[in-house]
Formats: C-alpha cells, structure tokens, sequence
C-alpha cells in the first residue's frame, strides 16, 4: 500500500532522492534508505498519452523488478 510497495525499505525509515532526466520523455529517480545498503530505482517514461513506471530494488527478499504499471490520460 502507498510508497512502501514501492521502496523496499522498514516503515518510517529517512529517505534521501534525486532525478534525471537521461532523456527527453524519461524521468529517473533514484530513493536511497539512509543508513542502509538499499535503493530503489523508478523510471517514469512519457509516449504519447501513456506514462510506463518501472521500479527496481538493489535487493530483495523476492523479486527486485516489480510489475510494469502503465497509466493513461484521462480526456478533460
């Protein structure tokens, strides 16, 4: 739920970020938990109406790729 599903990281746990944008249509963020060996890397990508957001964990006790969510304009 939340950020959390996102970062792989205890509750309440400080985190440092920052960005780029290593292409025109693509924003990366990089969410390090302070005082920890972990990170989490998500990478928000814009084509068109769709916006592809990509999260992947240094490390994890499961997967470190988590599921592609896509996400659509919505008409005004």
């Amino acid at each position: 739920s939340g950020m959390d599903s996102f970062v792989s990281v205890p509750e309440n746990t400080l985190i440092a970020a920052s960005g780029a944008w290593p292409e025109k249509n693509v924003l990366t963020v990089k969410l390090v938990a302070c005082e920890t060996p972990f990170y989490t890397t998500l990478t928000l990508k814009y084509d068109g109406d769709q916006l592809l957001f990509d999260a992947k964990h240094n490390v994890a006790f499961g997967p470190t790729d988590l599921p592609q969510l896509l996400g659509k304009r919505v008409a005004e």
